[in-house]
């Protein structure tokens, strides 16, 4: 007997923007907290409906790369070394 097939439920979606794009009180968070950080790509990362929930920026900082993920308010949520 088959059994059916999962459905996946999309929960996030994930675009890239140009750094540009950041609003501005996003990059003032990154820029605050790493202020020798050149801002390597970002992405925009949004709720099936396109509602922004927040970015994910990866910097490179004295010679690391490092991973932020923020809320749309700039706070950050999450950082990660890579």
């Amino acid at each position: 007997m088959k059994r059916p097939m999962a459905l996946m439920t999309l929960l996030q979606k994930e675009e890239e923007i140009d750094r540009e794009s950041l609003p501005g009180p996003v990059a003032d968070a990154v820029k605050k907290a790493y202020p020798e950080a050149k801002i390597e790509e970002v992405e925009k990362l949004m709720k099936p409906d396109n509602t922004v929930t927040g970015y994910e920026v990866e910097i490179k900082s004295v010679g690391k790369e490092v991973e932020l993920e923020l809320d749309v308010n700039g706070n950050i949520l999450k950082t990660e070394n890579e």
